[in-house]
C-alpha cells in the first residue's frame, strides 16, 4: 500500500513568512513557494538569513481590589431658625407719625411710643391726599433721617421705605413737615397693634 505525501505547503508559508521577515527578495520568495523542501527545517547555514526571533505576547491583566468599606450616610443636621432683632436708630431723626388709618389717636400712641425708644417726635398729624387711607403702613425720609427711617421700618415688620415725596401726604403739605426727616404713615394694618421692640414690653 502507497502512502501519499504529506501536503508541504504550511511549511512553504511558513518558510515563504520566514524569507519576509529576513528581508529576501522577491526571487527568493517565488523560490521558496517554488520549492518547499529546502525550506523545511528552523536552522540556516546561510549568514545571510537571519531568523527573526520568537515574539513573546504578555498580557497584564490589572488587578482589581473592591473595598470592603461600607459607605454611611450622616443624618442631616438640622439648625434651629435664628430670630435677628434690628437695633433702633435714633441719631440725627426727628420722627412724624401720621395717621393714615382713620383710627382715632393711634398715630398718637405711636409717636408717644417711639419718644419712649429715645427719638425725638414732632407732633402727630392726619395723612391727606392720595394716602388719606392706607391698608399698609410706609416710612418716608429726607437725606438725614435715612437710617433711622430704614431701621424703624424694619423693627415695624419690613415696612416699605422710601424718600420723602413732594408734596408730603399729609395735612398742610411738605411745610408741615417742619424739622420733621422722618415720616411714618401709620395704615390700617399697624393702627392700635403692639409692635414688638417699639411699644412697651
Amino acid at each position: 500500500m502507497s502512502t501519499s505525501p504529506r501536503p508541504r505547503w504550511p511549511l512553504a508559508v511558513g518558510a515563504a513568512a520566514f524569507a519576509i521577515a529576513a528581508g529576501c527578495s522577491s526571487q527568493r520568495l517565488r523560490s521558496a513557494l517554488d520549492h518547499p523542501a529546502q525550506f523545511t527545517t528552523t536552522t540556516s547555514t546561510d549568514p545571510a538569513i537571519t531568523l527573526p526571533p520568537a515574539i513573546t505576547s504578555t498580557t497584564t491583566i490589572a488587578d482589581t481590589t473592591t473595598s470592603g468599606t461600607t459607605a454611611t450616610t450622616s443624618p442631616p443636621t438640622t439648625v434651629a431658625p435664628t430670630t435677628t432683632t434690628s437695633p433702633l436708630l435714633t441719631e440725627g431723626a426727628i420722627v412724624m407719625v401720621a395717621n393714615a388709618s382713620g383710627v382715632d389717636g393711634a398715630a398718637k400712641t405711636l409717636a408717644a411710643d417711639l419718644a419712649a425708644r429715645g427719638y425725638i417726635s414732632a407732633k402727630v398729624v392726619n395723612a391727606a391726599g392720595i394716602e388719606e387711607d392706607l391698608d399698609t403702613s410706609k416710612v418716608y425720609y429726607l437725606a438725614a433721617g435715612e437710617a433711622a427711617a430704614r431701621s424703624i421700618a424694619a423693627v415695624m415688620g419690613n415696612l416699605a421705605v422710601a424718600a420723602m415725596p413732594t408734596p408730603a401726604w399729609i395735612v398742610g403739605a411738605t411745610a408741615a413737615l417742619g424739622d420733621a426727616n422722618v415720616l411714618v404713615m401709620l395704615g390700617h394694618d399697624l393702627a392700635g397693634v403692639r409692635i414688638p421692640g417699639i411699644s412697651p414690653d
